[in-house]
């Protein structure tokens, strides 16, 4: 079984990063572009860079014999702008109806507004009349496929109900199950140890260490992959591996813009990082 993980599309993420306030004012002196070193690209209010990227992405998915790919969230910056969303949209549905695609949320996708990390009652419904639901699980092969919404576990005590549909989903996962298990969610369980607390990268604590205990005790591995971060990065506990996968949209590290080209077959697991284009 072949088939790419992606992350953070986020169309629209490249224009704030401009900061461009007028039609005719150019931005250099953006703090962001000075801080990610974008000096060599040039401020825009257009979607173009992501536009760009995200069918660089589909073609790839579309040339090759992959089962299905996976986005990790932060589909759109901004919930609230409607040609976003209409955006993207409109270039997954020229591929979906011929390919499978899986979605998961992140926060720029459930929070309202995104940078206040915030999601409610509302927000949550919004997502799912755009693009379906948040958290559910899948079989391929005899594989389990566990697709979790990141931001409620960031949330946890506000969402009680989902919050427990969620690990009633993971502990049905391994309940009697004798295969690896694969989980995708947005954010990172941890951005350097299982016991550091919540802060811009990862999950709350208490939610990280609750999952831990559920999936620590499953007898094969657990491979969960993540996005967030726009970069790479790996971490390992026991018998769980965290695969952070770099953006398709605007990287915010050393790692080129890229997705996860993934294969598993006879029980041996194998990816491999593909720059986006290449």
């Amino acid at each position: 079984m072949k088939f790419i993980v992606a992350a953070d599309t986020q169309l629209g993420l490249y224009s704030q990063f401009s900061n461009i306030k007028e039609k005719s004012e150019i931005r250099w002196d953006s703090k962001e572009f000075v801080k990610l070193d974008f000096l060599n690209m040039n401020p825009t209010k257009s979607l173009d860079f992501e536009i760009l990227n995200f069918n660089k992405l589909l073609k790839a998915f579309n040339e090759h014999n992959f089962v299905f790919l996976i986005i990790l969230g932060d589909l759109i910056n901004d919930p609230d702008n409607e040609t976003q969303v209409n955006t993207f949209n409109n270039i997954i549905k020229n591929y979906s109806n011929k390919h499978q695609i899986y979605l998961v949320p992140g926060n720029h996708d459930v929070c309202m507004p995104a940078k206040e990390d915030k999601v409610t009652n509302d927000s949550l419904n919004l997502y799912r009349s755009r693009y379906g639901p948040d958290y559910y699980k899948v079989e391929h092969d005899n594989l389990k496929l566990i697709f979790l919404n990141s931001s409620i576990f960031r949330n946890h005590k506000n969402f009680f109900e989902d919050y427990n549909n969620q690990l009633n989903l993971l502990k049905d996962a391994v309940s009697g199950y004798d295969e690896d298990l694969f989980i995708f969610m947005h954010h990172p369980l941890y951005s350097e140890n299982i016991n550091e607390s919540k802060n811009t990268w990862n999950i709350d604590k208490e939610s990280r260490l609750e999952i831990i205990d559920i999936l620590s005790n499953h007898n094969k591995s657990v491979n969960i992959f993540s996005g967030h971060m726009h970069q790479n990065k790996i971490n390992n506990y026991k018998n769980i591996k965290n695969i952070i996968v770099s953006s398709i949209g605007v990287p915010l590290g050393n790692d080129p813009s890229g997705y996860y080209y993934v294969k598993y077959e006879n029980n041996n697991l194998e990816y491999k990082f593909k720059i986006l284009g290449e």
